[in-house]
C-alpha cells in the first residue's frame, strides 16, 4: 500500500481499502490534492475499466456503497476528478458483503514455519475453499511485522501505524462474526479485536460470547492455536524474546515458544492462554473472513 510518487503525480487515487459489512461496502482512499470529486468504478468481475464498470460520484473518501447483495464479491477501482478532467483508475481492490463475518479454527496443525504470514493466509484460505465457505479468509496471527488486525484486512504492518496506510483503517464495527456452526463469536470485528462490549454483549469478564469451537467444516475441535497475538490484534512480546518463531519462518525448537489461544474459552484465553513449547510443535491457526 505505499504510495507510488509517478501515480501520485498524475493524481490516481493511493492506498485503496475496501471493507466488507453486512449488505454494504465502505471505500477508503487517500486524498487527491487539488481533486473536486471522485468516481467509483465497481463490476461483479475482475478487470474493472472505465468502458466496462458502473460508475459512481463521490464527494469525497470514504464513501459506503450501499443495497448490495450479500455473499456476491465485487471489485472497485477509484479516479479523481477536476474541472472535467478524470484521472487514471486507481489499483483494484473487491470485497464481499457479508451478513456474518466467519471464523474457524484450522483442522490441520502446523509448525511455526509456515513460509510467514502469507503462508499461514494461504492455508486459510486452502481450508475454506475445500471446505465451501465463501470469501477470503486471512490467518488471525500475528509476526514481528504484521499485527493480526492488519493482516484480516489484507494490510501489512502495525496496527498503531495505521498498518501501512496513510489514515487510519476501518475496523467493522457493525456485522456479526459466526463460527461455522452459526453461533455468534462477537457483534463486530471491531469488538473480537478488543473485547470491548464484553460484559455487554457476552457477560462480566468474557471477552466473547462463545467459543470459536469448530474447524472449518463444523466439526468440533476444542483445542489450542498459535496466535502470537494479544489484546487488539496485535503482536504478542510474551514469552520474553519470542520472535513469532522468526516470523512464521522457524520449525525448530528455540526454547522460547509462542503465545497460543484455547478455541473454547470464551475470556481472552481464547487467544491468550499460554505459551507453546517451541516452534517445532504444530498447533492449529484461527482463520478468519476479511
Amino acid at each position: 500500500m505505499a504510495k507510488d510518487a509517478a501515480a501520485a503525480a498524475s493524481g490516481i487515487p493511493q492506498a485503496i481499502l475496501a471493507v466488507n459489512f453486512n449488505g454494504q461496502v465502505q471505500l477508503t482512499w487517500e486524498t487527491v490534492n487539488g481533486a473536486t470529486g471522485y468516481l467509483i468504478y465497481y463490476s461483479s468481475t475482475p478487470g474493472v475499466t472505465k468502458a466496462t464498470a458502473t460508475a459512481l460520484a463521490a464527494a469525497s473518501s470514504p464513501y459506503l456503497h450501499t443495497g448490495l447483495t450479500n455473499n456476491v464479491t465485487l471489485y472497485y477501482a477509484v479516479a479523481a476528478t477536476n474541472a472535467g478532467a478524470e484521472s487514471a483508475l486507481s489499483i483494484e481492490v473487491s470485497a464481499m458483503p457479508t451478513a456474518a463475518r466467519k471464523i474457524f479454527i484450522s483442522s490441520t496443525a502446523y509448525t511455526g514455519n509456515m513460509g510467514g504470514i502469507a503462508g499461514a493466509n494461504t492455508n486459510c484460505q486452502s481450508l475454506a475453499t475445500a471446505a465451501g465457505l465463501p470469501g477470503k479468509f486471512r490467518a488471525y496471527i500475528s509476526t514481528q511485522v504484521t499485527d493480526a488486525a492488519c493482516n484480516i484486512l489484507g494490510l501489512s504492518g502495525k496496527k498503531s501505524a495505521n498498518c501501512g496506510l496513510p489514515y487510519a483503517p476501518t475496523f467493522d464495527a457493525a456485522t456479526p462474526v459466526q463460527n461455522t456452526q452459526g453461533q455468534t463469536i462477537q457483534t463486530s470485528l471491531y469488538n473480537l479485536l478488543n473485547g470491548d462490549g464484553g460484559a455487554v454483549n457476552c457477560g462480566a469478564g468474557n471477552a466473547i460470547c462463545t467459543g470459536v469451537a469448530y474447524n472449518e467444516t463444523g466439526i468440533t475441535a476444542s483445542t489450542t492455536a498459535r496466535t502470537i497475538t494479544t489484546t487488539g490484534g496485535v503482536f504478542a512480546t510474551d514469552p520474553p524474546g519470542n520472535t513469532g518463531c522468526q516470523d512464521l519462518t522457524l520449525a525448530t525448537n528455540d526454547g522460547i515458544g509462542t503465545l497460543y489461544g484455547t478455541s473454547y474459552d470464551i475470556n481472552n484465553w481464547w487467544y491468550s492462554a499460554g505459551w507453546s513449547d517451541n516452534c517445532a510443535s504444530a498447533l492449529r491457526i484461527y482463520c478468519l473472513q476479511q
